[in-house]
């Protein structure tokens, strides 16, 4: 097979996925060596580290290969789009969940996953970019995940990795505390503005920037269950939070139409599914156009649990609506935390996100399905 890749930067997240995915990036690195590309290797360390690394690196490489969970990317793809000619991402996900791989049916055997990322194609992808306003977020809540994620970092590399990790003592602040004051579920807890650095947070996202009910399940579960329980772990923390889901009176603007109403979720979406579990039937990636999704409220517990069904099976719904923007503009009566490709995004009143048509090229089969933006626009 015809292939102009040769030189590659593979950026690998240790923390991330099952216990086996060590085992399987090194599989993956040595395949992509035996079919003849030149390898450079890098370690993250903790949060941005892969978006630093693909800008400051990136630009001398044919391709920048994501080894990770969907945040992963989601910062080699924002670290690429800070250079004036990105080269094309790959990606082999080893992480927990990774919505971007089942969309564009990416292997995660490794030997397969070399072969699609050397001679697959190039499919130029959506990318959604947020407003750099000052968020108001506790330092500790960033403190902390950078704490753990480098914890993490140092048990995997330790003679005591098999072991269970214990998550850090920071502050004596607890997880589930931070949690619950940044959580969609008790928006009453006031910060303050100039807390953290707006740099440590996402700047774009490759396929959900959402609120609401379940998006804190990402980043609030715990890491060993991860490890342990794979994907099924996020299932059982967030059966956790059915009882505490709430709605939040919410100002929505999509494409300068007033969405205005009081929502469960509410999310912009550039995938086949959301979280693994949540399927979105006929998704195109490359035509300019989110997903909005806004979940309204049931009067009863009854009618929300048919509502989470109907969600998990794809299906229509009076309290499901799917409209297809460009731009969206969400304003909250209090600061509002919203979830980026999985991780933590930042809290905040007001949150303003654009759409990046096709701005960056992702390798997938050549065989992928992936439609053309065309057939997408005409029935909008």
């Amino acid at each position: 097979m015809k292939n102009d890749i040769r030189h590659i930067l593979v950026i690998i997240n240790p923390a991330s996925g099952p216990a086996r995915a060590a085992r399987n990036v090194e599989i993956f690195v040595e395949e992509l060596h035996n079919l003849g590309a030149t390898i450079h290797s890098k370690h993250t360390r903790g949060i941005t580290d892969a978006r630093d690394i693909a800008t400051r690196e990136g630009g001398r490489y044919d391709l920048v290969v994501a080894c990770g969970g969907d945040g992963t990317l989601s910062e080699v793809v924002s670290g690429l789009l800070a250079l004036d000619a990105p080269p094309p991402a790959g990606f082999y996900p080893s992480g927990s969940t990774c919505d971007v791989a089942r969309t564009f049916h990416l292997p995660t055997d490794p030997k397969k996953a070399a072969r699609v990322v050397l001679f697959g194609r190039s499919f130029p992808v959506d990318i959604g970019t947020i407003s750099r306003d000052t968020p108001p977020v506790h330092p500790s809540f960033m403190q902390y995940l950078n704490t753990i994620q480098k914890q993490n970092h140092e048990n995997e590399h330790s003679t005591n990795s098999s072991k269970a990790m214990t998550e850090p003592e920071f502050s004596n602040v607890s997880h589930e505390s931070i949690l619950k004051e940044h959580s969609f579920n008790n928006p009453a807890r006031h910060v303050d503005d100039d807390m953290i650095d707006p740099a440590m947070l996402p700047r774009h996202f490759t396929y959900v920037a959402a609120f609401g009910a379940f998006t804190e399940v990402s980043y609030a579960t715990r890491r060993s269950l991860k490890k342990t329980f794979g994907h099924m772990a996020y299932v059982l923390t967030g059966m956790r939070s059915l009882r505490h889901i709430r709605s939040a009176s919410t100002r929505v603007t999509l494409d300068d139409q007033d969405y205005s109403g009081d929502y469960l979720f509410g999310g912009l979406v550039n995938s086949s599914s959301i979280g693994g579990l949540v399927p979105l039937p006929n998704a195109v990636l490359d035509d300019g156009y989110f997903d909005a999704v806004l979940v309204t409220k049931p009067k009863s517990f009854r009618l929300l649990w048919r509502l989470v069904c109907r969600l998990l099976q794809g299906k229509e719904d009076p309290h499901i609506h799917r409209v297809p923007t460009r731009k969206a503009f969400f304003q909250f009566d209090e600061p509002m935390s919203f979830t980026v490709d999985g991780e933590y995004g930042g809290t905040r009143m007001t949150w303003s996100i654009e759409n990046l048509p096709r701005a960056i090229a992702l390798r997938i089969p050549a065989e992928s399905c992936a439609e053309p933006s065309a057939t997408k626009l005409e029935t909008r």
